[in-house]
């Protein structure tokens, strides 16, 4: 329901720089401008073609390190990702995103030992030691650890209690573990601090409707639908739900293949999918909605619940011989497989 398979969204990352203090010439930030919105068109060759560039109009550019960085991680390019991300901390060790960016490349290789000297090296910096136990909590759920990911974030909130994604991590803990009156109350308390953050009211409005509150979720829902327009995943997401709540399933079905489509790592996307197909008596398109949820987060217990109501696959039975077919027979349709969503 929530993203910890990463430590931040991509383009959160990204827009971190945009506002950046690092002096820079007129040619070299435009030439970045332009990597950025190829980066936003995940047009990754694109952006580090111009990143290249602003760093050849004007050498030492952390912007441009920063934006190639993550072009070559996108594109595969993980040693040279880990040079340019080290480079800008060699010259800006406070510019503390920079840390998140390259553990979460490692994460996502399970190169855990690593992550933990990132960690180490970002405990060490001004205002770092909160980021360091936010993302060992990210890591220790990614691992399974629930009991430690929910004292990470804990520890997190106690170095500073405005610390909104901590309070929506430890939310996202209890939603998996189906203690929805106490995800509602983090969520909240996640929303309070970061009022404006999509994400956070979409859930606060899922957690309403598990904790048996469904006329306020709506409202809630529709709260996003009318002033969310910008974010698109959590206005699909939100649009979805309420249909789901109103018991428009077929029509969430359609919203939900834009969804799992365009933000393929979405869990909330592929659960509710494989909940209003399942609500239709689309078994094996549940079947793999919901695999698909399994994958992107084991520990999230509805999703398991949801799995035991569908039926029992059909056993593929075992071949037998080849039919030969008469003089001048048709041979047999080929069964096309089924195409992933």
């Amino acid at each position: 329901m929530r993203k910890l398979r990463g430590i931040a969204l991509l383009l959160a990352f990204l827009a971190v720089f945009a506002g950046s203090t690092w002096a820079q010439g007129v040619n070299a930030r435009n030439l970045l401008k332009l990597a950025r919105s190829a980066a936003e068109s995940k047009d990754w060759a694109k952006a580090r073609d111009y990143a290249n560039q602003a760093l050849q109009e004007e050498g030492g550019y952390l912007d441009a390190y920063y934006m190639r960085a993550f072009a070559y991680r996108e594109l595969g390019e993980k040693k040279k990702a880990e040079e340019d991300f080290r480079e800008v901390i060699r010259r800006d060790p406070q510019f503390l995103p920079t840390y998140g960016a390259l553990a979460d490349m490692y994460m996502s290789d399970k190169d855990w030992d690593k992550a933990e000297r990132v960690f180490n090296d970002l405990g060490q910096q001004n205002d770092g030691a909160k980021w360091a136990s936010y993302y060992r909590g990210v890591v220790a759920y990614m691992r399974g650890d629930l009991k430690k990911a929910e004292a990470q974030w804990k520890d997190t909130l106690a170095k500073d209690v405005n610390f909104a994604q901590a309070s929506h991590n430890l939310g996202a803990l209890a939603m998996a573990r189906q203690e929805y009156p106490r995800a509602l109350s983090l969520f909240r308390e996640a929303l309070e601090k970061k009022p404006e953050n999509a994400m956070y009211r979409f859930h606060v409005a899922w957690a309403m409707e598990k904790a048996g509150q469904t006329p306020k979720a709506l409202e809630g829902l529709k709260a996003i639908l009318n002033e969310n327009a910008d974010n698109q995943q959590f206005w699909l997401l939100a649009r979805a739900l309420d249909q789901i709540l109103r018991g428009q399933n077929e029509t969430a079905l359609k919203v939900l293949e834009t969804v799992t489509k365009d933000y393929p790592s979405s869990l909330d996307g592929w659960f509710l999918k494989g909940r209003a197909a399942l609500a239709v008596g689309k078994s094996e398109l549940a079947r793999e909605a919901l695999n698909k949820a399994k994958e992107l987060d084991p520990h999230f217990a509805e999703t398991d619940a949801l799995l035991t109501k569908l039926p029992p696959q059909a056993s593929t039975p075992p071949p037998g011989p080849a039919p030969v077919p008469n003089d001048g027979s048709t041979p047999p349709p080929v069964r096309e497989k089924i195409p992933s969503l």
